[in-house]
Parts: structure tokens; sequence; C-alpha cells
């Protein structure tokens, strides 16, 4: 409840690059308990429209997620990607960094913009 009174004192004061510490004293004993009361009533719209956007986003993250998760699951092409990754990753273990240099770079024309490579 206090972040939003120290945040009205320090408006500026930390910008202009003064020690905030010298400012405390002075700060606590302007603190008014009335008014700090009456501050959650204040911000309390802007707290639910950050409350539903927060979760408008995760709902849209965790929708995108699923719908991506679901087409690469389902898709031929992935599946051949993940093989043929999994030839490259054999490769690196055998210490064959060259061939594993030139089969990833046949697969960045092959799967051009794929992260995963």
């Amino acid at each position: 409840m206090l972040s939003f009174f120290f945040a009205d004192q320090l408006k500026g004061i930390e910008s202009a690059g003064f020690d905030i510490a010298n400012f405390f004293p002075d700060m606590i004993a302007s603190f008014d308990p009335v008014r700090e009361a009456k501050r959650p009533a204040e911000y309390a719209e802007a707290r639910q429209r950050a409350v539903a956007a927060r979760e408008a986003r995760t709902a849209a993250r965790r929708a995108e997620s699923d719908l991506i998760a679901a087409n690469e699951a389902n898709s031929p092409r992935s599946a051949a990607l993940v093989k043929e990754l999994s030839v490259v990753e054999d490769t690196l273990r055998s210490k064959n960094y060259n061939d594993a240099e030139s089969r990833l770079k046949g697969m960045l024309k092959t799967y051009p913009g794929e992260p995963r490579i």
C-alpha cells in the first residue's frame, strides 16, 4: 500500500540524480494514513485493466503455443526436420564437425527461417 505513497514522493527526484536516502525521514514524517487508505480505490480501475490485459496476453500466448504445437506435431515436414537434426546431433557427438556444418547449411536451404537449426 505504501508503494504508491513513495512513488508519488520520489517522482522526479531519482531521475534528477539526488541521493534518495536523504529524503526518507521527511517522507515518513509527511505520511497521511487517511490519504493512503483511499489510494487503493483510486487505482482500482487501472489495476483491473492491467489484470484483464495480463490475462488476455496469457490466454493469447497459450492459444498460440497450442496451435503451433498442434501444427508441428502433425506436420510431416516437422518430423523430417527433427529426424535430420538428430542425425546432425549424432554427427556432432562423433566430433565430425565439418560434416555436421555442411548438413546444417543444407538444412538452412531446405528449411529457411526455421529457428531450430
